[in-house]
């Protein structure tokens, strides 16, 4: 089922598959709110899909 994630809200799914994650989010806070609801609505699995490698971690003082 492909679900967006605006739609995905209080929802639970085995899996839950993220497409184009090396796509930058912009700094709103609506994509943020977003991605956050997309990525916790699993409740075994995350798949994060990307071209590149992800630095989901960063120094914010590098």
């Amino acid at each position: 089922m492909i679900v967006p994630s605006h739609l995905s809200k209080g929802l639970e799914f085995d899996a839950v598959i993220i497409a184009a994650f090396d796509e930058p989010f912009r700094d709103h806070p609506i994509d943020r709110k977003l991605l956050y609801v997309a990525m916790t609505r699993p409740m075994h699995e995350l798949h994060l899909l990307s071209d590149s490698l992800l630095p989901l971690i960063s120094p914010k003082n590098a």
